[in-house]
This record gives C-alpha cells, sequence and structure tokens, in this order.
C-alpha cells in the first residue's frame, strides 16, 4: 500500500468512527481538517465525496454541493459525485438544476461501462422521476422504459411507468416491451392506479395488500390498541403542541375523534370534509387534526385549522414519535383520510394509536392496512357482495359516504365563446383527471358525439400528451378531433361555473368521479354514471342515489352510451332532469351536512360503546 493509499484509509477509518458514533460534526470536520491539511493530495476527489455525504446527512445540503462540485472538479469522471450532486440541488429546491445535472452526466457517457450498470439505472430512475415532478411526462417514460430495457425486475420503475402512461391516455396502458411482460406490468401497478385499470375488487385488494406488504413493517401489526378511558384530557384550544390537558369526569366524556391527512390544503380531500369538520357537534365530539400538509395558505386549510380542537402538526415526527403523540390524547376513534394515496404514512395506522381506527374519502378502495378497522362508506357504493373484497369492516352512514361543502360559491356560467365552445350545440363533458379515461369509456364517447353530431365534448386539460393523444384516437374513430374541447385548471368558482355552460356531465368507469362528481352535482349539471364491481366505480352512482335520480345510473356500458344518446338529442328532458337535481339539491339528505355529522357521530360512539354491528366480522 502505497503512503497515499494509507493516508486515505487511516481518514476513513477515523471518520467512519465518528459516523458511527453518531457525530456527524465531527464527521465533518474530520474530513475537513484533512483536507486543509492535504489539499492536492490523489484521494482528495474522495475525501471531498464522504465529506459531501456527510454534510447531506446533517443536513446542509448548500455544502454538500459545493464538496460535490469540488470532487468533479478534481476529478470529471467521478459518476457518483453527479449522482449526488443532482440530488442535494434538487434537496435545495432546484430541481430543474438537478436534472440538468444528471442529464449532462447521462450524455457524457460516463455510466455507458457495463460494470456501471446499477449507477446508470440509479441515472435513469433519478430523472424520470425528477421529470415525472417536473410534469415533462413523456420525457419521464422515455427514461423509466430506458431503464427497464437494461433491468426489468424493478417494481418502483414499472409503476410510474404504468401510471405515465394512464397520465398521458396512452393506451393501451400495458404495452410490454424487451423482457417486461404484462403480468409484471399488473403486479407492479399502484393501488391508485389500479383503481383506473381494472373493475376486478380482487385484483384491487391483491395490489392494496402488497402495497401493505412492502410498507409495513411484520412486527408493527401485533401492536395492541390502547383502552378506552371513561375520563380523558380535554382541550379545545388551537395548538400546534402537547399541551396540558386537564382531566374531566366521565360524565362529561366527549368522544374524542381525530383525523390523519397530508390533505389538508387545497386538495380534494379537504374540499370535501372542511364543512362536515364545521358542523360536528362540539357537545358530543372533541376533533382533532393530525396533519403533515403542505401549508398552502389556502381558504380551506384555515377552516379546517379553525374548525378543529386542536391541530397538530406531524411532519417532523417520524411515524414512532407520531403515534406516541395521538395515543397520548387519548383519541376514540382515528380516521385516516389518506389511505394509500400519495403521501401514505400506514406505519402511524399500524402502530395502533386509537382503540378504532378507520379509512374514509382518501383512497376509494380497500387500504389492507393492518391496524385499519373500518371502511366508512353507505350500502350503494360498498354492497355486502363487496364486502369479501376488503379487510375492513364496513361502516355504513345512513344515506352517502361522501360528505360536501354546501358553502361551495358557484359563479355565473361563462360565455361559451369565452370558454371554446361552440355557440350552439349539447355540451358533453367529464372534467376528471385524464388518467381514469380508457380506450373503452373513450370509444364509448365517440359513439355517443357520432350520434349526436352537433354535440362536443368538454375536457379537463391535464397535459399536453393526453390532449394529443385524446384528439388522435378521436380522428381513429371517426370523430373531428376540434370536437374536443379543453379547459385549463381555474379557481374553484370559476371551475364550478363552467357546469353551468354544459349540458350533461359523462362519467368514467371503472374509476368514477368523486369530488368531481359532487361539484357537478352542486352546480346544477346532471351526470350520468355506469356503477360496476368496485367502490371506485360505485361513486357517482351513490350520490345519484341519495339524489334520487335514479335515470342518471345506467344499468351496463350500453345503458350509458343509449341513455347519453337520448338525453343528447331531447333538450325538454335535459332541462327536466336539471330541475329536479336543483329541487333535490335543497330537500336531498347528500348536501345536508350537519345531518351527516350527526350520522358519523352516532355510528363512532356505537363503535366505542361496542352496540354497533356494522358487518360481519373479519
Amino acid at each position: 500500500m502505497s503512503a497515499a493509499q494509507r493516508e486515505i484509509t487511516a481518514l476513513l477509518q477515523a471518520a467512519e468512527t465518528r459516523r458511527q458514533a453518531g457525530d456527524l460534526a465531527g464527521t465533518i470536520a474530520c474530513y475537513r481538517q484533512w483536507l486543509d491539511e492535504y489539499p492536492a493530495h490523489p484521494f482528495a476527489h474522495a475525501a471531498l465525496f464522504n465529506l459531501g455525504v456527510a454534510c447531506g446527512a446533517l443536513p446542509d445540503p448548500v455544502a454538500a454541493e459545493a464538496s460535490y462540485r469540488q470532487a468533479i472538479a478534481l476529478h470529471p469522471g467521478f459518476l457518483e459525485a453527479h449522482l449526488n450532486l443532482g440530488s442535494q440541488l434538487e434537496a435545495q429546491g432546484r430541481r430543474a438544476d438537478a436534472i440538468a445535472t444528471w442529464q449532462a452526466a447521462l450524455d457524457s457517457g460516463l455510466a455507458d461501462a457495463p460494470e456501471r450498470q446499477g449507477l446508470l439505472l440509479h441515472l435513469l430512475n433519478n430523472l424520470g422521476r425528477a421529470l415525472e415532478n417536473e410534469r415533462e411526462l413523456e420525457a419521464a417514460e422515455a427514461m423509466l422504459a430506458r431503464s427497464l430495457v437494461l433491468s426489468s425486475q424493478q417494481p418502483d420503475a414499472l409503476q410510474h411507468w404504468v401510471h405515465l402512461r394512464q397520465r398521458q391516455c396512452r393506451w393501451p396502458v400495458y404495452q410490454p416491451f424487451a423482457d417486461v411482460s404484462l403480468a409484471e406490468m399488473v403486479r407492479a401497478t399502484s393501488p391508485l392506479a389500479m383503481l383506473a385499470a381494472s373493475d376486478e375488487p380482487a385484483l384491487q385488494l391483491y395490489r392494496a395488500a402488497v402495497f401493505a406488504q412492502q410498507k409495513v413493517a411484520p412486527g408493527l401489526a401485533a401492536a395492541s390498541p390502547p383502552t378506552l378511558s371513561p375520563s380523558m384530557p380535554s382541550t379545545d384550544k388551537l395548538s400546534g403542541g402537547a399541551g396540558a390537558a386537564t382531566p374531566v369526569s366521565a360524565a362529561a366524556r366527549r368522544l374524542r375523534i381525530g383525523y390523519l391527512s397530508s390533505d389538508f390544503c387545497q386538495h380534494a380531500v379537504a374540499l370535501l370534509m372542511a364543512e362536515l369538520i364545521e358542523r360536528h357537534d362540539r357537545e358530543r365530539v372533541e376533533v382533532f387534526a393530525f396533519s403533515w400538509s403542505r401549508d398552502d395558505g389556502s381558504a380551506v386549510r384555515a377552516r379546517i385549522r379553525n374548525a378543529v380542537s386542536e391541530y397538530v402538526p406531524i411532519a417532523g415526527l417520524d411515524d414512532e414519535a407520531a403515534a406516541g403523540l395521538i395515543r397520548a390524547r387519548g383519541i376514540d376513534v382515528l380516521i385516516d383520510l389518506q389511505g394509500l394515496t400519495s403521501g401514505a404514512r400506514p406505519g402511524i395506522l399500524a402502530r395502533r394509536p386509537a382503540p378504532v381506527q378507520a379509512t374514509w374519502l382518501g383512497f376509494p378502495g380497500t387500504t389492507a392496512l393492518p391496524g385499519v378497522d373500518y371502511v366508512i362508506a353507505d350500502r350503494f357504493v360498498l354492497p355486502e357482495v363487496l364486502t369479501p373484497y376488503f379487510s375492513e369492516r364496513p361502516l355504513y352512514l345512513a344515506h352517502c359516504f361522501q360528505p360536501s361543502d354546501s358553502t361551495r360559491m358557484v359563479g355565473e356560467a361563462p360565455d361559451r365563446a369565452a370558454a371554446g365552445l361552440p355557440a350552439t350545440g349539447v355540451v358533453y363533458c367529464s372534467f376528471n383527471n385524464n388518467y381514469k379515461f380508457d380506450a373503452a369509456v373513450f370509444a364509448r364517447w365517440m359513439r355517443i358525439l357520432a350520434a349526436v353530431p352537433d354535440a362536443v365534448l368538454w375536457l379537463l386539460a391535464d397535459n399536453r400528451w393526453a390532449e394529443a393523444n385524446l384528439r388522435a384516437a378521436a380522428q381513429a374513430h371517426g370523430v373531428d378531433p376540434q370536437r374536443l374541447v379543453f379547459a385549463p385548471r381555474v379557481a374553484p368558482e370559476a371551475y364550478l361555473a363552467r357546469y353551468r355552460a354544459a349540458d350533461l356531465f359523462l362519467d368514467t368507469w371503472p374509476f368514477n368521479a368523486g369530488a368531481t362528481a359532487s361539484d357537478a352535482l352542486w352546480a346544477g349539471l346532471p351526470l350520468l354514471t355506469c356503477p360496476g364491481r368496485t367502490f371506485a366505480s360505485r361513486m357517482a352512482g351513490s350520490l345519484l342515489n341519495t339524489l334520487d335520480l335514479p335515470e342518471l345510473i345506467a344499468g351496463d356500458p350500453d345503458d350509458y352510451e343509449r341513455r347519453a344518446i337520448a338525453l343528447g338529442r331531447d333538450p325538454a328532458q335535459l332541462a327536466s332532469l336539471r330541475q329536479r337535481l336543483a329541487e333535490a339539491r335543497q330537500t336531498s339528505p347528500l348536501f345536508d351536512i350537519g345531518a351527516c355529522a350527526r350520522d358519523l357521530e352516532t355510528q363512532l360512539q356505537r363503535l366505542v360503546d361496542g352496540s354497533a354491528s356494522p358487518g360481519r366480522a373479519k
């Protein structure tokens, strides 16, 4: 071993001793002192790289960036430094710079050698993920496809590839290539993407169970729930910390409900929940929000913070600490509003911080998560025949599973020309996210347009690739692509006003409109749906069933197509449905949020009292 090798080896050993002792500051000081002593050392680039790793772990991404840049200046072919530099740029919120760094490394050929395939996969996957976050969907898909050609056994990369194709309406979504088989694509489909990919409840249960197995450590499922106590601390103050609590007597005991979510911001879940949280009866319940939401300054976030007894931020806590904080507050029923969507923290629920735990709204399907006892539903959206495909017991509300917000303001209908609509003719619309569209539903829509020649289909402008692919698909069906009109995203009041310029909402399946269906109906627009065999495919039907509008619930896809055509040809019937909807909006329990809150409180109290029989035993 040369003298230079002995010197760097001694440094690495000394620094590693400090790191293992948890002394990151000492580790950083060790590297810096050595670099000051040996600035021109032949292995200085290695010391700088390790210094960058230590600074990144602190975390100090600015210092880490400087270290990696120095390492690259000394050794331009140091691919690992290019990779880590991009990560530290991304950690500073400089995603475009990170993408440029990784792209330059990819273009340089540094990762082309066979022995560097692992680093090349890392580079391609980083680019795919970052490009997806930047909404460069086509480029992201291409990066992940290149990665999968090199190694097909990458479930995470394949999961993102599948959903990217859904979002771009690239059909068929499942398109086997290289060594990537159809079976592997189905197995890798995320639980959320599977809601739009299949109407098979067993397949949705399978994907949820795989997710739970991957994300929850096995030992956590054995954690025992806290026992209910007749006397718990009480609080009525907004707080961000534990705070002092004053015990109350058993006679004064109120039910303590905790809501768990990362979506207490401008998000569909918060928009559905805000009024219900406001309308909880504070003589019966105390309400807590356990949140790791972004602070977006939105009005709905402020409403929820002001409505709860205590708003508890847990973004900075790990799952163990968050569960302990929830347990310490004596929560009787913990309701997870996240499910299996992005940002889910199933480790909190698996630690059993509350004696009764339920899932609601965030994910319209089974979660298969350990620690989740109930799914809040209704008998339309989750009939008994579907309960074998849920790991949770159903907790049935009296009317509809979905709360809403009766305070939503709907603006005046926009001028048709200003909205890009023709001056005359029927306007069908479907403002669902584009990933809910599939080739079979779109073919139905094109046959509807062909049968109603003066009609247009008004869609959400989600991304330019989806728009191009949908126009191409229309052309392939013999429909003028210009009969598809794409609406950009706008503020909530203007968005709701659009429904007043449309004639009929055409729902998607197997993943229905959820909050979007509520928006359309609240704004007074009739909605046509076709319920299927899954929770996600029965959501809009539940809303219409509660409104007593069975004419808008089709029996099967052929019936859906016939009804859409018939309504498009019968303005008087459409006008009659709109009038019935306007009347139902005033009288239906669908928009009686106070009654929904009372119903929920009663059902939860029965669970806590042990007097409920919500469904079959599991």
